[in-house]
């Protein structure tokens, strides 16, 4: 593995409303990522109806390696969610290899407080580890984002599928519990690395090589709508990268620190019929 003092580093993220955490999320970020070489920064924004644009406008003209660019939607009346969020990341991707074609690695982050906690030494601890393609994030206090997670025995499918097929012969809250909140459970931080398929947890390092001429995608194959993370690190996965839960990697402790549990999980699951209580 390239070393952070002699590679470069792009973070790339999606923004939408987040004027009360954007400006502290870029300064985490860059406290947390100072051993690399260099660090620029490629932000995607659409549709915010708050100051977040004029955020944007000011952090550019503070940090040197910063590019933001705001984008309307193709489709915007018929596209779901998660394909919207796979424009904006895709997008993100494409001014990231214009702009910054040097890349040694890609740090695709959300910025809507999810970095809160995040450190130099949780940065650090993946270099621990002497191969792999993606590290994603942990929240000690409770992993949350299992709709991104594929694991064998933890997370095979998506969980919104499998409450909606569970609430024909279950209680509404028996279905949750199964589907999401028996998976919703604490990770210590020393903890080993966790081998998935997929996984995020609002934070991933990817190598470029695994990243690059790759895709974000809000549809399954079936075209279905899909937390858009999985086809793409599915598509890294079976071409034999090596994908990971840094134990470690901490970005924040808890969810609840930023946003609460139950109001991100219902903006990002509401195309799901039955939400969750």
């Amino acid at each position: 593995m390239k070393l952070p003092r002699n590679s470069n580093i792009v973070v790339c993220g999606i923004a939408r409303d987040v004027e009360g955490d954007l400006s502290f999320e870029v300064r985490r970020l860059l406290r947390s990522l100072k051993e690399f070489k260099s660090i620029a920064f490629v932000v995607v924004e659409s549709f915010s109806q708050d100051k977040t644009r004029d955020v944007l406008v000011q952090l550019q003209k503070d940090i040197a390696s910063f590019k933001f660019e705001s984008i309307s939607h193709s489709s915007n009346l018929t596209c779901t969610r998660s394909e919207r969020l796979a424009e904006a990341r895709n997008a993100s991707l494409q001014i990231q290899k214009s702009a910054f074609p040097d890349a040694d690695y890609v740090y695709m982050t959300d910025l809507d407080g999810v970095n809160r906690d995040l450190s130099l030494r949780a940065v650090m601890s993946c270099w621990n580890y002497p191969e792999w393609d993606v590290m994603t994030s942990n929240q000690p206090l409770g992993y949350y984002d299992i709709l991104a997670l594929r694991h064998d025995y933890w997370c095979q499918d998506n969980w919104g599928e499998a409450f909606e097929e569970l609430i024909k012969y279950f209680p509404k809250e028996t279905a949750a519990y199964i589907a999401l909140k028996s998976k919703s459970i604490s990770i210590s931080r020393e903890n080993p690395l966790i081998p998935v398929k997929s996984a995020f947890g609002g934070g991933a390092i990817y190598t470029f090589e695994s990243i690059n001429n790759k895709s974000y995608n809000g549809l399954d194959k079936q075209g279905k709508e899909v937390c858009e993370h999985v086809p793409l690190n599915l598509s890294i996965h079976d071409s034999g990268g090596k994908l990971y839960i840094n134990p470690a990697l901490v970005n924040v402790r808890s969810l609840g620190r930023s946003h609460s549990l139950k109001k991100r999980l219902k903006r990002r699951l509401s195309h799901f019929r039955g939400q969750v209580g």
